[in-house]
């Protein structure tokens, strides 16, 4: 009786083995990705055959000094006269490129006011914009440029925003991402106005005028 029942608590612990190695075991990898939203823009000023000062009266036409051509990154109106009003055509075109089914955003700003020989004059109400088309003129209504309030970057050639650009800066929206399927770009031309009070100093006077874009 003794070696039957050594025998059976042999047999039991051998089936308890058998079965527990015989359950399922499991592992998994969890694979996740996410699309990389892109907004990228360009600038081209002097963008079409044509582009700069157009003839106003009075005073007689502008002459563009060094700078102006298709290649370079100059809007240069010239020897212009204080008091007066002046339109320069296809002063930029702005390219737009994104994946973003929202659309995008452009805002644009000065880096900085209008200075030069010591000399400083405020870009607001100086120096706006408009969409070019064939019958704008030296008088046509425009959005004036704003200065930036916050810190800039590359020598005034870009704004470093804490957040997001201000709203008042917005010059183009798009609303979705259907703009050329399937290169999904936009193109914008653009005309600046200058505006010059009696009070303009009789000097050389540039900025920047920075563009940002941001998918929405």
């Amino acid at each position: 009786m003794r070696r039957a029942g050594v025998l059976l608590c042999l047999l039991s612990a051998f089936a308890a083995l058998t079965a527990t190695s015989e359950a399922a075991s499991y592992g998994s990898a969890r694979a996740t990705w996410q699309t990389n939203v892109i907004a990228q823009l360009t600038v081209t000023p002097n963008y079409a055959t044509g582009y700069g000062p157009v003839t106003v009266s009075p005073p007689p036409s502008p002459a563009p000094a060094v700078g102006p051509l298709a290649t370079s990154g100059y809007v240069d109106f010239g020897n212009v006269v204080a008091g007066y009003d002046y339109l320069y055509k296809d002063a930029v075109q702005l390219g737009v490129v994104t994946n973003d089914t929202n659309g995008f955003t452009v805002f644009a700003e000065g880096s900085s006011n209008f200075a030069g020989g010591g000399n400083t004059l405020a870009i607001a109400n100086t120096l706006f914009w408009l969409q070019t088309n064939a019958l704008n003129n030296p008088y046509s209504p425009a959005t004036s440029f704003e200065a930036t309030t916050s810190a800039t970057t590359g020598g005034g050639t870009g704004i470093a925003y804490g957040g997001a650009p201000p709203a008042t800066a917005t010059i183009w929206t798009w609303p979705s991402s259907t703009i050329g399927q399937p290169s999904n770009t936009a193109m914008r031309g653009y005309d600046y106005l200058l505006r010059l009070p009696s009070s303009a100093p009789q000097a050389t006077m540039d900025l920047y005028v920075v563009y940002t874009v941001v998918a929405n």
